[in-house]
């Protein structure tokens, strides 16, 4: 929020006023919790929890804010285990050295696969699910296989089901 939408009334209140709008909240003035400096925000539901810093800068400095929050510690956070639109988990393993998507997700066949084989796959190895369902990521439903024959129209060996692989 810029400080500039800030106005304070006759009756010395303030209130914030978003550019472009004739809405007005209320707004309250507060102590920054690192340096002490005197700042506005909008009045909201206040948790005895919550932290409140006058800069982006001093929540990082203190550790506090969401400029730190990661991982388990970010107000998304929902256990590290993601589903793509494809159908495939990912689990969040940032310390993996094949983890993907900005370094942080790994497939959870591959992990399973690398467990079960005590070593990490190459890039060349792929998973392929028998049943054809991608999220069933038990041991006994995965194959490790090379890339050239899982491109195009395979058949699985187990079942016969055809697959087209793109």
């Amino acid at each position: 929020m810029n400080k500039k939408n800030y106005i304070q009334d006759e009756n010395k209140k303030w209130w914030y006023q978003p550019p472009n709008m004739k809405t007005r909240y209320g707004a309250e003035e507060f102590f920054c919790l690192l340096c002490g400096k005197k700042s506005l925000k909008v009045k909201g539901k206040r948790n005895n929890t919550e932290k409140y810093y006058c800069s982006k800068a001093c929540a990082a400095k203190d550790g506090g804010g969401w400029a730190n929050a990661k991982g388990a510690k970010h107000y998304g956070w929902k256990g590290g285990r993601v589903v793509t639109k494809r159908g495939y988990v990912k689990i969040y393993k940032p310390e993996h050295p094949n983890a993907r998507q900005h370094g942080r997700y790994v497939f959870e066949h591959r992990l399973v696969l690398e467990k079960h084989l005590g070593r990490y796959l190459e890039p060349y190895e792929q998973v392929h699910h028998k049943n054809g369902i991608k999220d069933d990521n038990r041991l006994e439903n995965l194959e490790l296989i090379t890339k050239q024959p899982h491109l195009g129209n395979i058949e699985c060996p187990f079942c016969k089901k055809h697959f087209r692989i793109k």
